[in-house]
């Protein structure tokens, strides 16, 4: 054994309870989540399904079912002035999502704008 191992184990005293290894469980996984709002909160929340990437189609669908919610929910919003924010992921940038920003009528934000601020994303 390694010196200091060694003197490590010969520092507990013997009245010391021993110690407990906890067991390690696996998780169930990761949940993605893509979430949009407004200013009155949230419209609407997507969940990834397990062992799937987001992509510029992926991505697409996802506009496209949030502006048929926001059509159902808050009508005004689609019809006035809307700033849609978004980094600049690839996904974000790609012709195909572009285009569908572009058919909903929805002007992009800059990508490093102070809304997108991490306390902007508090949810719960």
């Amino acid at each position: 054994m390694d010196r200091e191992k060694m003197e490590t184990r010969n520092m507990k005293k013997a009245a010391s309870p021993t110690r407990k290894k906890f067991q390690v469980t696996t998780s169930v996984g990761k949940v993605m989540s893509t979430f949009f709002r407004d200013t009155s909160g949230v419209i609407q929340i997507e969940y990834l399904k397990r062992s799937h990437t987001i992509n510029a189609d992926h991505y697409w669908a996802s506009i496209t079912r949030m502006c048929k919610a926001i059509r159902c929910k808050c009508f005004g919003l689609l019809t006035e002035h809307a700033v849609f924010l978004h980094d600049n992921a690839t996904f974000h940038t790609a012709r195909q999502t572009q285009e569908s920003l572009r058919m909903f009528k929805l002007d992009v934000g800059c990508p490093y704008s102070p809304y997108l601020a991490p306390r902007v994303y508090f949810l719960f």
